[in-house]
C-alpha cells in the first residue's frame, strides 16, 4: 500500500458513498497492507456490497479462514467467506497449510464442490469424508477430477436411487462400472431396477450388463418368461399413437417420443410389417403434431413480442411522467407528450392488446394530470418558501444586532407574518430539503432570540442587584457621615443633595420591599443630615473669622520672609523653599474668610508671596534637574535589571543584582510619580528573576535526590560486586556501572563526596581483586626482575673490578631487564625506581667505568643543558621581553609586531604554533625522563633551570592557546 494512501486523512473505502468505497476497495494494490484493510472493511463495512467486494479481493487463506471463524460477522458476508475459503482450497497444493482452511468450512456444498474440483486427491479425500449427504456423495463421484475420490464416494454411497444415477449418468466408464458392481451386489435388485438401468445408462457396457441380469432370474437360476419382440413392439406401437392423440406440450411431447424411439431402436429380432408401418405413421404424426405445436408457439411469440414492444414504448413513457417531480419543467413534459403523439397506430384485430393499450393511455393521463397538479404545487410552494426565506433573513438580522426593543417591537410582526405563510403552504413535505433548512434556520432564530431575551432579563436583574448594593452603600456612607465629627460643610451638602436626589428618583431594585425599607431609611438619613447640615454652617461663619487671624499671621511670616530682620541671618534657598511651599498650603487651609476682609489680605499676602517666589523657582529648577538626573540613573538600574530578569546565570546574576539594589539606595530621590513606576519595574525585575532561581533550585534538588537514589542503587551493585564469584564478569560489570555513574547527573554537593567515596571503594575493592589475582600469576616475573635488583645492588660491594666489568655488567643486566616479562603496574614502578637507583649509585661510585657510555654522567649532563636550550627557546619572545617593560612599552611593541607581520603578508597561525609548543615541550620532558636521575650540584642546577623553562613555556603556550 502507497505511503500517500496511509497519510490520507480519509481514505477512499471510508467514504460515505459505497459505490465509492466499494472502487476504492476494487483499486487497492496488491501487497502485504492489503489484506488486513481489507479485512478491516468486511468487519466494519455496513454494505453487503462493499463487504463482497472486499472479500472478493482478499488472497491470503489466513485471513479468510479468520474471517470465517468470526461470530460477529453477518450470515450473508460469511458465505461470501466461504466461498473464498473454498476456491483457495481447490487451488492449493499438498504443501499448503490446508487443513485449517477446510476446518473452518461447514457448508457440505463447499465440501462437495472441493471433493469434486481439489486439485490434489489429498485435499478431495479430506472434503469428502466430512461429506454426510448422499446426495453429494453421488455428484462427487459423478464429477470428481481423481479417481480416487470418484471410488471413495461410490464406497461411501448407501442410497439406492444415487448409486442408479451414478451408474447410469457418469461419464467415466470405471466410476460406472464401479457404481454398477456395488448396486448389484445387493441380490434385492429387482428387475424394475435392471430395466431402468439397461434403458438410461450412458455406457453400453453397463447397459448390456443390465439386460443380462434383467434376462437371469434371481430364485435359483431360473429362467424368467418375458415379452416377445412382438409383443414389445405392439405395445411401443400402441403407446406412439396415444400419445399422437394425446399430446399438448411441445417440449413434454419431443422427450416422450424421443424415449418411444430410443426403445423402439433396442428392440432385438424380426418386427412384424404391419406393427412396424403402424409405429412409423404414428411418430409421423407425432412429428406433425410437434411441428404444428412449435408453429404456434412460434407465432404467439412473435405475438408476444410485438405486444410487449407496443406496451413497453407506452409503459416507459408512463413511468417517465409518472417519475417527473413537481420541480421539474412543464417543457419536460410537453416532450414526453409529443413521444406519446408519435407511437404507432396498434393492430386493431388484438382484442387483448386493444384492452391494454387503453388501461396505458388512462395511466398516461392520469399521470399528466397527476404533474400537472405537482407543477402548480410546487409553484405555489416555492412562492411560500421564498417569502418565508425572506421573513426569516429578516428575523436573522434583527437578531445578530441583539437589540432587545427593535426584537420587541418587530418580532410579533414577523411571526404573524411567518404563521400566516406557514398556513398557506398547499403540502408541507417535511423531507423537502428548503423547507427543512427554513424550519432549521427559525428554530436557531428562537434560540437565539430566546437568548437575548433570557440575556436581558439577567442584566436587569443584575443592573437591579448593583443598584440596590449602591444604595445601600450610599445609605451605609450617610450614617457614617452622620456620625463622623470631622464632616466638612461641601460632604453634607452633597450628600443631603444625592440623598433627596434618590428619594425622588428611585432606581429599579430588585423587589418593591428593597425599594419601601430603602426609601424610608433615606428619608430618616435626610431628617438626620439636615441637621448636621445646619449645626456646619453655623460653625463654617465661625471658621471664616478664625481664619482671618490665621491670614493675618501668614501674611507677616511671608513678608518676613521676603525681607529678613536685620538683625539676623538671611535663611539659604532650600529653607526658604521648605517654609515658601509651608506657608503657601497653610494659606489654602485658611482660605475661606468673610468677603470684605479677605480681598485685602489677599494682596497683602500676594505681594510678599512676588518677592519670594523667585528665590525659591531658581532652587526647584535646581532641584527639578536633580531629580531628573536621579530618575535617568534609576531608569539605568532598571533597564540593566530587565535585561538580567530572563538569566539562568544563577550566580553571576543574583551577585549583579545585589549591586544593583546597593546602587538603587545610594541614589538621590527622583518625581515622585516617575520614582514610583522605576520601582515596580526595578522590584518586579529582582523579583521574577529570585523567583525563577528559587524554582530552578527547587528543580535542581529534585534532580539531585533522584541521581542520589541512582547513584545509591550502583553503590549497591557495586558493593555486591566485591563478593562474587565470577570475577571476569564482576569486572565487566563493574565497567558497566563506572559508565553508567557517568551518564548520571550530579548530586547535592554535601552528599557527593560522601556518595563517590563509597562507589569508588567498592569499584577499587573489585580491580584490587584483579591485581592480586595478576600478581599471584606474575610471581615468577616479580621475583625474576627483583633479582636482576639484586644483583644490580650486589655490584656495589665489589672492591676490585676489572676495566669496563661493571659498565658490561650493567648493560647485561639492562637487557634482561628489558627481556623480562610485565608485572603490574604498581610493582613495575616500585622495581623501576629500585633499578634505576642502583644504576645510579653503581655511576657514582665507578664513573671511570662509564665514561663515554650512555650511562657517562658527564654526558648526560650535556644532554640536560640541550634540553634546557631548546626548551628555554620555546618561551614567547614577548614574555621575556616584558619582564621589566612598562604596559605602554609592551602594547606598543605588540603593535608595531603586528603592524610588520601585515606588511610583510605574512601572517602566522599563532593557535597552531602555540599547541606545536606545548607538544614540544612534553617530547623534551619524555627525553629528560629517559636520561635517568643525574646527581651533583651542577645537575641540580641544570635540572631546575629545565623545569623552570618548561613551566614558564607550558604555562605561557596554554594560556595564550586558550585565549586566541
Amino acid at each position: 500500500m502507497s505511503l500517500l494512501e496511509k497519510l490520507r486523512s480519509q481514505p477512499g473505502w471510508q467514504h460515505d458513498d459505497p459505490m465509492v468505497r466499494i472502487e476504492a476497495v476494487r483499486g487497492l494494490p496488491d501487497d502485504d497492507d492489503t489484506d488486513s484493510v481489507l479485512s478491516d472493511v468486511v468487519r466494519s463495512d455496513v454494505d453487503a456490497r462493499v463487504r463482497r467486494a472486499a472479500v472478493e479481493r482478499i488472497t491470503d487463506p489466513n485471513a479468510l479462514i479468520s474471517l470465517a471463524q468470526d461470530t460477529d460477522i453477518d450470515t450473508e458476508t460469511k458465505r461470501f467467506v466461504a466461498d473464498g475459503v473454498r476456491e483457495a482450497l481447490i487451488r492449493m497444493n499438498t504443501n499448503d497449510d490446508w487443513c485449517a482452511a477446510l476446518g473452518a468450512l461447514t457448508n457440505e456444498r463447499d465440501l462437495g464442490v472441493i471433493a469434486r474440483m481439489a486439485q490434489t486427491e489429498r485435499i478431495g479425500l479430506a472434503a469428502l469424508e466430512r461429506v454426510e449427504n448422499d446426495k453429494t456423495r453421488g455428484a462427487v463421484a459423478r464429477k470428481s477430477r481423481h479417481m480416487v475420490v470418484a471410488l471413495e464416494a461410490i464406497r461411501r454411497l448407501e442410497d439406492l436411487p444415487e448409486l442408479i444415477a451414478v451408474a447410469t449418468k457418469a461419464d467415466d466408464k470405471a466410476v460406472a462400472l464401479a457404481a454398477y458392481e456395488q448396486l448389484t451386489a445387493d441380490a434385492n435388485v429387482d428387475m424394475a431396477t435392471y430395466d431402468e438401468i439397461a434403458r438410461s445408462a450412458k455406457q453400453k457396457v453397463i447397459a448390456r450388463r443390465a439386460r443380462e441380469a434383467r434376462q437371469v432370474g434371481t430364485n435359483g437360476g431360473v429362467v424368467e418368461t418375458e415379452p416377445s419382440v412382438a409383443d414389445r413392439a405392439s405395445v411401443l406401437s400402441e403407446e406412439i399413437n396415444q400419445l399422437a392423440q394425446s399430446i399438448s406440450s411441445l417440449d413434454e411431447g419431443r422427450q416422450q417420443l424421443n424415449l418411444l424411439v430410443e426403445r423402439w431402436s433396442m428392440l432385438e429380432g424380426p418386427i412384424d410389417e404391419v406393427i412396424a408401418q403402424r409405429f412409423s405413421s404414428s411418430r409421423h404424426a407425432v412429428e406433425d403434431r410437434l411441428l404444428a405445436l412449435d408453429a404456434e408457439s412460434a407465432e404467439a411469440t412473435r405475438t408476444a413480442d410485438r405486444r410487449l414492444i407496443v406496451e413497453s414504448a407506452r409503459s416507459e413513457l408512463c413511468v417517465r411522467v409518472e417519475g417527473l417531480a413537481g420541480g421539474d419543467s412543464l417543457e419536460e413534459l410537453q416532450a414526453v407528450l409529443k413521444d406519446w403523439a408519435s407511437l404507432e397506430a396498434p393492430d386493431h384485430t388484438d382484442r387483448e392488446l386493444q384492452l391494454s393499450l387503453a388501461g396505458l393511455s388512462e395511466r398516461f393521463r392520469v399521470a399528466v394530470e397527476a404533474f400537472e397538479e405537482r407543477h402548480r404545487i410546487f409553484l405555489s410552494t416555492s412562492d411560500r418558501l421564498k417569502d418565508l426565506e425572506k421573513i426569516i433573513i429578516v428575523m436573522e438580522r434583527i437578531v445578530s444586532t441583539g437589540n432587545l426593543k427593535t426584537l420587541d417591537k418587530e418580532w410579533s410582526r414577523l411571526a404573524d407574518r411567518w404563521h400566516a405563510a406557514i398556513a398557506s403552504l398547499d403540502v408541507k413535505e417535511p423531507e423537502n430539503a428548503t423547507f427543512s433548512a427554513l424550519l432549521v434556520r427559525r428554530q436557531n432564530v428562537d434560540k437565539s432570540c430566546q437568548g437575548i431575551r433570557e440575556k436581558a432579563k439577567r442584566s436587569q436583574e443584575e443592573k437591579a442587584r448593583k443598584n440596590l448594593s449602591r444604595v445601600q452603600k450610599f445609605v451605609k456612607s450617610i450614617d457614617a457621615a452622620i456620625k463622623n465629627e470631622g464632616l466638612l460643610l461641601s460632604d453634607a451638602e452633597r450628600y443631603l443633595r444625592q440623598a433627596r436626589q434618590l428619594v425622588q428618583s428611585a432606581p429599579n431594585l430588585p423587589t418593591r420591599l428593597d425599594r419601601e425599607s430603602l426609601e424610608k431609611k433615606l428619608r430618616e438619613n435626610t431628617t438626620l443630615l439636615l441637621g448636621r447640615v445646619r449645626e456646619l454652617r453655623d460653625f463654617s461663619d465661625w471658621q471664616r473669622w478664625a481664619n482671618v487671624g490665621i491670614q493675618e499671621e501668614l501674611c507677616g511670616r511671608m513678608e518676613n520672609l521676603a525681607v529678613p530682620a536685620k538683625n539676623t541671618a538671611p535663611p539659604d534657598e532650600a529653607t526658604v523653599a521648605k517654609t515658601f511651599r509651608e506657608l503657601m498650603n497653610q494659606w489654602r487651609a485658611a482660605a475661606d474668610v468673610p468677603r470684605d476682609k479677605g480681598q485685602a489680605l489677599w494682596q497683602r499676602f500676594k505681594k510678599a508671596h512676588d518677592l519670594v517666589y523667585p528665590r525659591c523657582n531658581a532652587f526647584f529648577v535646581a532641584q527639578k534637574a536633580e531629580r531628573k538626573k536621579n530618575r535617568d540613573q534609576r531608569l539605568a538600574l532598571v533597564k540593566e535589571a530587565e535585561t538580567l530578569r530572563e538569566s539562568t546565570d544563577w550566580i553571576k546574576t543574583a551577585a549583579r543584582l545585589t549591586v544593583l539594589q546597593a546602587e538603587w539606595k545610594k541614589v538621590g530621590p527622583a518625581e515622585r510619580k516617575a520614582q514610583k513606576a522605576l520601582w515596580m519595574r526595578f522590584s518586579s525585575a529582582c523579583n521574577k528573576f529570585f523567583e525563577c532561581r528559587k524554582a530552578d533550585l527547587a528543580a535542581r534538588k529534585r534532580q539531585w535526590a533522584e541521581n542520589l537514589k541512582l547513584k545509591d542503587a550502583l553503590c549497591v551493585q557495586a558493593e555486591e560486586q566485591r563478593t562474587r564469584d565470577d570475577l571476569a564478569a564482576s569486572v565487566e560489570e563493574t565497567k558497566r556501572l563506572q559508565v553508567e555513574w557517568k551518564k548520571i547527573g550530579p548530586v547535592r554537593r554535601t552528599k557527593s563526596e560522601a556518595i563517590w567515596g563509597r562507589f569508588r571503594a567498592a569499584c577499587d575493592g573489585v580491580f584490587e581483586r584483579v591485581k592480586e589475582g595478576q600478581r599471584e600469576a606474575a610471581v615468577e616475573k616479580i621475583t625474576a626482575r627483583e633479582n636482576l635488583c639484586v644483583e644490580l645492588e650486589s655490584l656495589l660491594s665489589v672492591e676490585e673490578v676489572e676495566q669496563g666489568g661493571v659498565a658490561a655488567r650493567v648493560r647485561e643486566l639492562q637487557g634482561r631487564w628489558r627481556q623480562a616479562g610485565d608485572v603490574p603496574s604498581d610493582v613495575r614502578r616500585q622495581l623501576s625506581t629500585r633499578f634505576g637507583q642502583a644504576i645510579t649509585r653503581l655511576v657514582e661510585a665507578f664513573p671511570e667505568q662509564f665514561h663515554g657510555t650512555d650511562l657517562d654522567p658527564a654526558r648526560k649532563l650535556k644532554q640536560l643543558l640541550k634540553l634546557c636550550e631548546r626548551a628555554e627557546t620555546l618561551v614567547p619572545t614577548e614574555v621575556l621581553d616584558e619582564a621589566g617593560a612598562s604596559p605602554a612599552e609592551i602594547l606598543a611593541k605588540k603593535w608595531r609586531d603586528q603592524l610588520a607581520a601585515n606588511t610583510m603578508g605574512e601572517r602566522v597561525d599563532e593557535h597552531a604554533r602555540r599547541r606545536g609548543a606545548i607538544e614540544e615541550i612534553k617530547r623534551l620532558q619524555s627525553d629528560r625522563r629517559r636520561l635517568g636521575s643525574l646527581t651533583g650540584s651542577e645537575a641540580s642546577a641544570l635540572q631546575s633551570r629545565f623545569q623552570k623553562a618548561c613551566d614558564r613555556a607550558y604555562q605561557k603556550n596554554q594560556v595564550n592557546a586558550s585565549t586566541v
